[in-house]
């Protein structure tokens, strides 16, 4: 009988309009209305916060180029940071801002993801506040990034462990090549006739 009535239902439902297609992604944050004009306007004169910001005490510049698309380079001497914040149209009446990372700094795999994923956060949240005119909540940045790095713990610790054998084994192979080039001398030198 269910099956008769949920048959019988295909035919007998009425038409449903679904609509645009809509790529309303939660993942990409909330949704905005405002054109992407304002968007860059506001990204690029956006204050940024203190030294313990997204950039820490790096050198930053914030640019827009194009209408929708914003991207701060933040340089050093120890690393580069290139984000990017662009407007996605989510609906006809809404848009979404998305962020990307590019970022180079002297480090290992698991370090430099969790940096890269930190930046994010950081950089996220800077996005958001200011699109949404609220103040920079640095403690939902704080959370986000202990649960990054607690994500990346255990990598973290095998490539230590992984560097550690390494510069281990260098370590032994120098002080036996040091002992060779010793041991030679000293025999080189009872060879020498006197």
């Amino acid at each position: 009988m269910v099956v008769a009535a949920v048959g019988l239902s295909v035919f007998f439902a009425p038409e449903m309009n679904l609509g645009t297609i809509e790529r309303v992604d939660p993942a990409n944050g909330p949704l905005y209305s405002l054109t992407p004009a304002q968007v860059s306007e506001k990204l690029v004169n956006a204050p940024l916060p203190s030294s313990a910001g997204p950039f820490g005490t790096l050198d930053v510049k914030g640019t827009s180029r194009k209408e929708g698309v914003v991207r701060y380079e933040a340089s050093g001497a120890h690393a580069r940071i290139s984000r990017k914040a662009s407007v996605l149209d989510a609906r006809s009446d809404a848009i979404q801002v998305v962020t990307s990372c590019d970022r180079a700094a002297p480090s290992d795999v698991a370090a430099a993801n969790l940096g890269t994923q930190i930046t994010q956060n950081w950089f996220t949240e800077l996005v958001h506040s200011t699109l949404q005119g609220r103040a920079y909540d640095r403690a939902k940045v704080d959370m986000q990034n202990s649960g990054a790095v607690m994500k990346n713990l255990p990598q973290m610790q095998k490539d230590a462990m992984r560097m550690h054998s390494e510069i281990s084994k260098m370590e032994s192979e120098y002080r036996e090549s040091a002992a060779d080039l010793e041991n030679r001398a000293w025999l080189e030198r009872d060879a020498l006739p006197e």
